[in-house]
């Protein structure tokens, strides 16, 4: 029986580390901000590699360009995480709502600051980035992503911005139909 006590002291370490389920308005707040500048410095990140990339002599731009942004997202995930979990991205926040990992009131608190962290983001890119190239920066699997820079630059990335919201929320439905559905005993098998 004490290695079951044990075991679960370090289940309750592990889910301490990368949610805090603490409820108090400061921590969700604080949890908020650290997703709002995660989301921003998320937006503004990828959409300047994405820029540079395709701005240079370089061989091959789109292994480079996505080896960066992979080291760019493990650090923002690093950082973020002990504070809320690390989503920066309305879908994981969603599903993260859907199993009960966080509430929904939680949740939609984070998707706003995600929201309006991308806006800052690409508001922080129009302001320090001077490009001749327009254009389409790629598909973003991250809606608060593609929403910044449509926000801020408007006109044709308005087009089929829905793709990027229902597309990703009937993906998220989806894992929770098939999380409920797998029976307990495969999961928890050794």
């Amino acid at each position: 029986m004490a290695s079951n006590e044990g075991a679960g002291d370090e289940e309750s370490q592990f889910t301490s580390r990368i949610q805090p389920f603490s409820s108090t308005p400061r921590q969700v707040w604080r949890a908020s901000l650290a997703e709002l500048l995660g989301t921003a410095t998320l937006v503004f990140a990828i959409d300047t590699l994405v820029i540079s990339s395709y701005e240079t002599e370089t061989k091959m731009p789109n292994l480079v360009m996505s080896i960066l942004i992979a080291i760019s997202v493990t650090i923002l995930l690093l950082a973020t995480g002990p504070v809320s979990g690390g989503h920066i991205n309305p879908v994981i926040t969603f599903s993260a709502a859907l199993i009960g990992l966080i509430s929904i009131s939680r949740a939609i608190i984070y998707i706003l600051a995600q929201c309006i962290g991308g806006v800052v983001g690409a508001l922080a890119l129009k302001a320090v980035v001077v490009t001749t190239k327009k254009g389409y920066a790629g598909v973003g699997m991250n809606p608060a992503r593609c929403f910044g820079p449509a926000v801020i630059r408007g006109g044709h990335l308005w087009d089929g911005h829905w793709v990027f919201w229902v597309g990703p929320a009937i993906s998220c439905v989806a894992f929770y139909l098939y999380v409920k559905i797998i029976p307990r005993e495969h999961i928890n098998q050794d």
